[in-house]
C-alpha cells in the first residue's frame, strides 16, 4: 500500500500522526528492506557492537539484523504505538538483548546503560 504524505509535513513531528499511522499499518520500509543494505551492515557492524535504530517505526531492520547475529539493538521511535508494537515483534522473534524505547531524537540524551554506540 502506498500512503500519501500528510497535507502538512510538520505533522511528521507529532506523535499523534505516527500513532494513528502505526495503528493501521503493519509494515513499511522508508528506503529499501534490509537485504539491500545487509552487505554493508555486516561489513561495518560487529556482533558485539551496540546499535541504536532511530525512528524504528514498523520496519523489520532490527529484527533482520538480530537474525544476522547483531543482538544489542535499541529501537527508538516518537510513537508509543510503534514502540509497543516493536517490543511485541522483538519478543515474538525471540530477539533477546533488543529493546524498544519511546524517544524524540531531537531532545533525548542517552545515558545509563547506553554509554556509547557503535552505529
Amino acid at each position: 500500500m502506498t500512503r500519501e504524505p500528510p497535507a502538512d509535513v510538520s505533522l511528521y513531528q507529532q506523535p499523534s500522526y505516527w500513532d494513528k499511522r502505526f495503528s493501521d499499518e503493519e509494515h513499511y520500509e522508508w528506503c529499501k528492506d534490509y537485504s539491500h543494505f545487509r552487505h554493508l551492515i555486516l561489513q561495518h557492524v560487529q556482533p558485539q557492537d551496540r546499535v541504536l535504530e532511530l525512528g524504528c517505526g514498523n520496519s523489520r531492520l532490527s529484527i533482520d539484523m538480530f537474525h544476522d547475529g547483531i543482538t544489542q539493538i535499541t529501537c527508538t521511535d516518537l510513537s508509543p504505538v510503534a514502540v509497543k508494537q516493536m517490543q511485541q515483534r522483538l519478543e515474538a522473534e525471540n530477539c533477546t538483548g533488543c529493546c524498544s524505547v519511546v524517544s524524540d531524537v531531537k531532545t533525548t540524551v542517552y545515558a545509563g546503560s547506553i554509554v556509547s554506540l557503535d552505529l
